[in-house]
């Protein structure tokens, strides 16, 4: 039989001291792209190791000399059983690794993507009707922010409101990094830089963390997923008057072609004029050490998707209020109600003045996320009345305050009664860029186990 001269004993023990080996890998010093390919050779060599061991013992139990086999090497199968348990754990852990990517990106693509987005998704009460404009058939949404203006095209029949919340800046990140991972795969070609791209949807999906197993089942992500992409192609904004009194628009912030409607077509993506320039000078930031971090791991984090979402504003509020020069300026200081209405906290939260106790905790969440999930920040300067100011370095005390400790260690000392009045201040150091080579960007064993 197969399984006759098949040594059980040591494929399992090869199993085991390759588990042992990633252990040691994942354990050791911080995640680079040669220890990561490492990895990757280790995890699928042991994995088909033990793959094969389990099919072998299967064939074994069909022998008449099945029964010798299995009495022989039932403690060895429940090490087996436990060997597999903890590779997919250590896979999990090292999945999770690859997504603290840090992209450099640049500031009119953020600013404008930040600005095109709400608290709260478009409603039927926001919407005013379709137009025809310059011989194009628009739809428009009225909000308190401003008006959103919609190109119906032929092509993409069937669409929906766009999608103008915090999913949005999630979708820009995506593309973004989309892009960039196409031109360092050009650049290794010693191609040119491109803003185009073309893609399917399962590769979008993949790109937003979801699983192979989660695209194959469809449903309401996938659906939002092609509005996503729709509306950053045929939506524009432009801001209440009395915030914008030349009615500039923004949106349309790139071209769509191809064949999406076709089953497997592809998105054809061409940033648009600024963003096509901002993607350009950003892919170069680096040389200049003067660029806007995005992390992948926020954007991707699904534990702020939805009521969340003021968490993931946070980091881009705090990212574009960081001092990088070791010194405060008077410029740096921004007042609390400001930061987070930045960060989309509900407008009643802020105004109501019964409610400081949940100003304070949306303002601790919000920082103790941004401490958690991102790198770089020193230290926060608060400054209340008369220019006093507190300086907190140590980020445990983000952990420990109550909204009594804080009120009795921040406010009081800054002659300050409401949270929401307090200024702030960021200083830390731009991150360390981290993006993946091209040659290493590849399905891992976790990705189809996942």
């Amino acid at each position: 039989m197969d399984s006759e001269n098949y040594n059980f004993r040591e494929a399992i023990k090869k199993g085991k001291e390759d588990i042992e080996k990633l252990k040691k890998f994942i354990a050791g010093t911080e995640m680079n792209e040669s220890k990561l390919t490492e990895i990757q050779k280790i995890a699928a060599e042991t994995l088909k190791g033990l793959q094969d061991v389990s099919r072998k013992t299967k064939a074994a139990k069909e022998t008449p000399e099945g029964k010798e086999i299995m009495q022989e090497v039932t403690g060895a199968l429940e090490d087996l059983t436990g060997g597999l348990n903890t590779l997919l754990e250590l896979i999990k852990e090292l999945y999770k690794t690859r997504k603290k990517y840090i992209y450099p990106t640049g500031q009119v693509y953020i600013d404008d993507t930040l600005t095109f987005t709400r608290k709260e998704p478009l409603k039927s009460k926001h919407y005013k009707g379709e137009i025809i404009q310059e011989g194009k058939q628009l739809q428009q949404w009225e909000t308190p922010e401003g008006i959103y203006i919609q190109e119906l095209i032929d092509t993409l029949p069937g669409l929906d409101a766009p999608v103008v919340t915090g999913d949005f800046v999630r979708h820009m990140g995506s593309i973004h990094i989309m892009l960039w991972k196409h031109n360092k795969r050009r650049e290794k070609a010693r191609e040119p830089v491109m803003t185009e791209i073309e893609f399917d949807l399962k590769q979008y999906q993949r790109q937003r963390g979801r699983t192979d197993e989660e695209i194959r089942a469809g449903g309401s992500f996938t659906q939002r997923a092609k509005q996503l992409i729709i509306t950053g192609a045929t939506t524009a904004f432009i801001k209440r008057e009395q915030d914008n009194p030349g009615g500039f628009e923004i949106g349309h912030f790139y071209r769509l072609r191809g064949t999406p409607g076709q089953r497997r077509g592809t998105f054809i993506l061409s940033l648009q004029e600024p963003y096509r320039e901002d993607f350009l000078r950003a892919y170069e930031a680096t040389k200049r050490n003067n660029y806007l971090p995005l992390y992948e791991r926020v954007i991707n984090d699904r534990s702020t998707e939805g009521k969340k979402d003021y968490l993931m504003f946070f980091v881009f509020a705090v990212l574009r209020q960081l001092n990088t020069t070791g010194q405060a300026r008077e410029g740096d200081f921004i007042q609390m109600q400001t930061l987070l209405e930045k960060a989309r906290v509900g407008v009643n939260i802020l105004q109501e003045k019964g409610r400081d106790k949940e100003v304070w905790r949306c303002f601790i969440e919000g920082l103790q996320y941004y401490n958690k999930m991102t790198e770089g920040l020193s230290s926060i300067v608060m400054r209340g009345k008369a220019a006093q100011e507190i300086i907190i370095n140590d980020f445990a005390r983000l952990e420990a305050w109550t909204y009594e400790t804080f009120t009795k260690e921040i406010l009081q000392s800054l002659e300050l009664e409401y949270c929401r009045d307090l200024k702030v201040a960021f200083m830390g150091r731009l991150p360390e860029i981290k993006t993946p080579e091209p040659d290493t960007d590849k399905k891992l064993p976790a990705d189809q186990i996942l």
